[in-house]
């Protein structure tokens, strides 16, 4: 058997839950889609769907647990069981590095708590980090709650991706007094 192509397939399936649910209702159709030949298909039919479930879903957890780290903010008003629940809706059927699952779960989460459930600051922030154009970025904030904006600054520390950069805050002038 080619254990390369058992690796591949078997890859295939746990990184996809489309691909699962395919499996557990036409195996052999699913591992022909995939690319397997005889002697690997022969060898994952035997695969127990709700076993590749499981396994699927701990290896959707390690994704997730970087998550908290990468927006913390985000992730302290959420809450950790919201938090895993969207994520498996989001992330079960494609695999990205953790800086883009961010991003992605970010404007997931958006669309589905709330339309400003993650700050000015953070989007800000995380369009920067995904979109390797821009060097230096200044974003003007008007919070909803005063009547001087601050500016945001991000400076990217590193070659394009998601390595990283500085963020300086800086608020233009008091509040006037109520």
């Amino acid at each position: 058997m080619d254990q390369e192509l058992y690796l591949r397939v078997l890859t295939a399936l746990l990184l996809n839950g489309g691909r699962r649910d395919e499996f557990a209702h036409d195996p052999d159709a699913t591992l022909r889609l995939l690319g397997a030949d005889d002697a690997v298909t022969a060898a994952l039919r035997g695969l127990v769907p709700r076993r590749l479930e499981e396994q699927a879903v701990v290896l959707l957890r390690k994704r997730y647990v970087l998550l908290p780290e990468i927006l913390p903010e985000f992730f302290e008003r959420l809450g950790e069981q919201r938090g895993w629940e969207m994520f498996q809706k989001e992330a079960r059927d494609i695999w990205r590095p953790a800086e883009q699952d961010a991003l992605h779960f970010l404007t997931f989460a958006q669309k589905h708590v709330a339309p400003a459930f993650a700050s000015e600051v953070e989007w800000n922030l995380w369009r920067f980090l995904a979109d390797d154009a821009d060097f230096i970025r200044l974003h003007v904030l008007w919070p909803a709650d005063r009547l001087i904006p601050a500016l945001q600054l991000l400076i990217r520390q590193a070659p394009p991706g998601f390595t990283g950069c500085s963020q300086l805050l800086l608020g233009l002038g008091t509040q006037p007094p109520s």
